[in-house]
């Protein structure tokens, strides 16, 4: 979405182009290089855990996650994008909120039976 973003202002000369990175999407930036999208996401979320109802909701999970980015060029790209259109606003600096997954975790559970614990 973000990368479409100074196409827009190209194609319709908007007054101001929305640049920044949502928190709700901090999931999705590694801050360090990583195997593969498995491999950012498994540390991210279940670190040592060997759970087997943890390790189950990760392989529903995995498939509607998207591909990490490496922050450092998560930043090339917003330096390239404000010298490119200095009048561009910067959105969301700050991680203020956490990140937000898709999945509904409701649909994880048996509803007739006791959960052992909360993901």
């Amino acid at each position: 979405m973000f990368r479409l973003a100074p196409l827009l202002q190209l194609v319709f000369q908007t007054q101001c182009l929305p640049t920044g990175y949502h928190p709700w999407f901090s999931h999705a930036i590694a801050t360090q290089p990583f195997a593969s999208k498995r491999n950012h996401y498994q540390t991210l979320l279940l670190g040592t855990s060997e759970s087997p109802d943890l390790l189950e909701a990760f392989e529903k999970l995995l498939p509607h996650l998207p591909e990490p980015r490496l922050l450092s060029d998560i930043v090339q790209e917003l330096r390239e994008n404000l010298r490119f259109f200095p009048d561009a606003m910067l959105g969301e600096v700050g991680l203020d909120r956490s990140f937000r997954l898709p999945i509904d975790f409701d649909s994880l559970h048996d509803p007739y039976r006791a959960p052992t614990h909360y993901p």
